[in-house]
């Protein structure tokens, strides 16, 4: 594995930049410090961040650090516990972060495509939102309240509407 020597940061840095934008690169000191340690006492500060927005800026990352020989430390919210989302000396963080959006969620199937950036919390107060429509739906079609239902598709379209919100 390659340690970068700081004009090979810069380079590296505007390579990056060039992918996912000058504000996705970090290099300051301040900034890529959280992600150099996780829950363990393992930590080594990686030389620079990145955080790419969709699959396409991860695999032009993917392409350029190959080419480059340089290791790519994959990080979520560095909560674990097996020090996983350490960088290893030299290598690059891949954050995640900005890959937050839930793509889909199935209230019949009780499935739900997320990107892998999704906090928890976040998927599940929109599955919540869509439970408590459900019970909405329910009251409605046992004549407890009105249906908010206008439509002549009925109640699956309204949860799928109200899970794409």
């Amino acid at each position: 594995m390659t340690v970068l020597a700081p004009d090979q940061v810069e380079a590296l840095r505007a390579a990056l930049a060039a992918i996912v934008g000058d504000a996705h690169v970090l290099t300051t000191p301040e900034d890529v410090i959280a992600y150099g340690f996780d829950g363990t006492f393992f930590a080594n500060t990686p030389p620079l961040v990145v955080l790419p927005g969709s699959t396409a800026e991860i695999a032009a990352i993917h392409r350029l650090a190959n080419e480059r020989r340089i290791a790519l430390t994959p990080r979520a919210m560095g909560s674990g516990l097996s020090g996983g989302s350490v960088p290893l000396a030299g290598s690059i963080v891949l954050g995640i972060a900005r890959l937050n959006r839930i793509l889909a969620i199935d209230p019949i199937d009780r499935v739900a495509v997320v990107q892998a950036g999704v906090i928890t919390a976040t998927l599940q107060a929109a599955v919540e939102k869509i439970r408590a429509a459900a019970a909405t739906l329910l009251l409605a079609e046992r004549g407890l309240m009105e249906s908010p239902l206008k439509g002549p598709k009925g109640n699956v379209e309204f949860l799928l509407r109200l899970a794409a919100a």
